[in-house]
């Protein structure tokens, strides 16, 4: 028997410390609480106090887990922390957490910087972890504070982003190592006669991904009042953005539309070969590493499937904390704050965001990633019963999911009360859609994480019937 990674349970845990629209009306006065639920999508946002860091409501969220008798400290063998707001420089923060947490001496622990592609990138290392042996019950933890680095009066980061962390139990799971059946869906070609059709609007298979770069000295001011992912009187992209206006009626032309050097197996494929990373339609038969979701007879055994990344330093600087690290360390100068002509006030120690630059590069990259999932993943989009994205702002998830053509009835998007909270919006969204009767049982979940980086991820998971959600809200 083969050991297969499963999402056994999610928990997380949101800081008591409240930030409401009232209280941002009156730093800037001209955006009322309805403006800002309506081009965000946000009420009120959950904040740490002074004193408490990313690690202490990431060991909370663990302790959820632990209280409700999910698990048990003694039988975690790994612990994976995801923060960009870690304790120390060193050591890892995860060392730290191991600790307060009383796991195993003999349980490995390490800490990873990444933002909001994080989970998928998570999930993928927890993947490998179990697929070769290495671990069985891995608690994976991310947490983001991100109101530490963001200045009061910034109004482009400030109304945008919440404190918060989720800790995901991922386990080691048996299921019959049968390869022998196509799954319905692969043969079912009276309903989906493409099922690698493309999803997105417009895309050209042929291009390349956009590079979107700023010169960090010229762009020290915030977003312009224009942007879409930030200030909330976001309409449309700045005038220097290289991607698609937010107002475009389709994606940048030079979007892909699933990527050219995509690995499914050729349609007339009898049989799959071992290196084949997507089923073909009309598979027969076919290896352990063609046959990438389980047959229909084992749709009560969970998963978590293929796997899309992409990365482009280049626009590094466009979501950027510039000072602190060894590049330019903390100085009288770095501290300085200086207002910007959009009206908002950072220094270089604080988050600066390029909101049109980020905004432009979520539609330009997302739904060719969409298809590129599906293909590689070997499953058609009507087979996805729900989609849950990053949760960025309102209006940029529903920019996407109108260019990914997606049913808004199985399309995520609820952060009321939570904010973006980084690389924690993927698994708290999942409690939520969970809670409201969104998600189904082993019914296929697409996650897709973009942004900070810049950096972008996607897989195709199921949870079990017995999946436990758990939250302190």
């Amino acid at each position: 028997m083969s050991k297969f990674p499963a999402i056994r349970s999610i928990s997380f845990y949101l800081p008591e410390g409240r930030l409401g629209n009232e209280e941002l009306s009156r730093c800037f006065p001209d955006w009322t609480s309805e403006k800002l639920i309506r081009k965000l999508g946000i009420e009120e946002r959950p904040i740490v106090a002074p004193n408490e860091t990313a690690a202490d409501i990431g060991i909370k969220a663990a302790e959820i887990m632990f209280n409700e008798g999910i698990c048990k400290p003694e039988e975690i063998d790994h612990l994976i922390f995801c923060t960009q707001s870690p304790d120390y420089f060193l050591p890892s923060t995860a060392c730290v957490m191991h600790h307060r947490l009383g796991l195993p001496k003999s349980a490995g622990a390490f800490d990873f910087n990444l933002g909001c592609s994080g989970y998928v990138y998570g999930l993928s290392i927890c993947k490998g972890l179990i697929e070769t042996g290495a671990a069985e019950k891995i608690l994976f933890i991310t947490s983001e504070t991100y109101s530490k680095y963001i200045n009061p009066m910034d109004r482009v980061n400030r109304p945008l982003f919440g404190d918060g962390a989720a800790c995901s139990l991922i386990t080691a799971d048996s299921k019959p190592n049968n390869t022998n059946t196509t799954p319905e869906f692969l043969n079912d070609n009276k309903n989906n006669p493409n099922p690698n059709n493309s999803t997105c609007k417009e895309h050209n298979n042929n291009s390349q991904p956009t590079q979107i770069t700023t010169n960090l000295t010229a762009n020290t001011t915030s977003a312009s009042p224009n942007a879409t992912d930030g200030s909330p009187n976001a309409t449309s992209a700045s005038p220097n953005a290289t991607c698609a206006s937010p107002n475009a009626t389709s994606a940048s032309p030079n979007t892909t539309c699933g990527s050219p050097n995509a690995t499914s197996a050729s349609p007339n494929t009898t049989g799959g070969s071992p290196n084949a990373t997507g089923a073909s339609p009309n598979t027969t038969g076919g290896s352990p590493d063609a046959m990438k979701f389980p047959p229909r007879e084992f749709d009560g055994v969970p998963y978590i499937g293929e796997f899309v990344f992409g990365t482009d330093g280049g626009g590094a600087d466009l979501l950027i904390v510039e000072a602190g690290g060894q590049r330019l360390p903390k100085s009288a100068e770095t501290g300085v704050e200086l207002p910007d002509n959009k009206g908002s006030i950072r220094s270089k120690e604080q988050l600066f965001m390029h909101g049109s630059g980020i905004f432009s590069f979520a539609i330009d990259r997302v739904p060719p990633m969409v298809d590129e999932l599906l293909k590689k993943s070997g499953i058609p989009k009507s087979e996805i019963g729900a989609f849950v994205f990053h949760q960025a702002n309102k209006y940029m998830l529903q920019r996407i999911c109108e260019l990914c053509d997606i049913d808004k009835s199985l399309y995520f998007n609820n952060i009321l009360n939570r904010g973006n909270t980084v690389s924690s919006s993927i698994p708290i969204a999942i409690v939520d859609a969970w809670r409201e009767g969104m998600l189904r049982p082993n019914s296929p979940i697409m996650l897709i994480g973009f942004g900070v980086g810049l950096s972008w991820a996607g897989t195709i998971i199921r949870l079990p019937d017995h999946f436990i959600p758990a939250s302190n809200q």
